[in-house]
């Protein structure tokens, strides 16, 4: 993406920030990937889409409250981000996906068991009828395959969650 996608996303199409940085975020490489130069870079785009958010443009229509004002409460939230939260940590936030914080074993393997029950039921079933235990066969094998394809799910899952929490 061009370095300033961000910029025209969030101040020229008025892409509301966190939309805007869920849209580029596939567009990075991962962050475990990224060497010392890429990183700061990225910190840095990441920062100044924050500080050029145009307030008075973007917030203008969006007040919840009559009684608030919301341009001087972001600007005042603009100038003390820095003090409470490091440029690298915005980005983080903002870069990782939940999937890189954590892998839902349990409903992987909540997944497997209810396949592999429906293995079982299949293989129960089948009787003298040939066709249809080459049809229950068929969907066994199917079923298995889908069992492997969230095993190999988890593991890359998992593979890659451990590269982020070393990062």
């Amino acid at each position: 993406m061009p370095p300033n996608t961000l910029f025209v996303l969030i101040n020229i199409l008025k892409v509301s920030p966190d939309i805007a940085y869920q849209i580029v975020r596939s567009s990075y490489k991962p962050v475990h990937r990224l060497n010392e130069q890429e990183w700061e870079c990225l910190v840095l785009t990441y920062k100044k889409s924050f500080e050029e958010l145009v307030v008075e443009d973007m917030y203008k229509e969006r007040s919840v409250n009559p009684d608030w004002d919301l341009n001087h409460l972001v600007k005042s939230c603009r100038k003390g981000i820095w003090n409470g939260m490091s440029p690298e940590l915005y980005t983080l936030f903002w870069v990782l996906a939940p999937s890189h914080l954590t892998v839902p074993k349990d409903a992987y393997q909540d997944q497997i068991d209810e396949i592999q029950a429906n293995i079982n039921k299949l293989e129960g079933e089948k009787g003298h009828d040939s066709k249809q235990n080459s049809k229950a066969d068929k969907e066994i094998d199917k079923q298995k395959r889908n069992i492997q394809i969230l095993k190999e799910e988890m593991s890359s899952q998992n593979k890659e969650k451990e590269k982020i929490d070393a990062f």
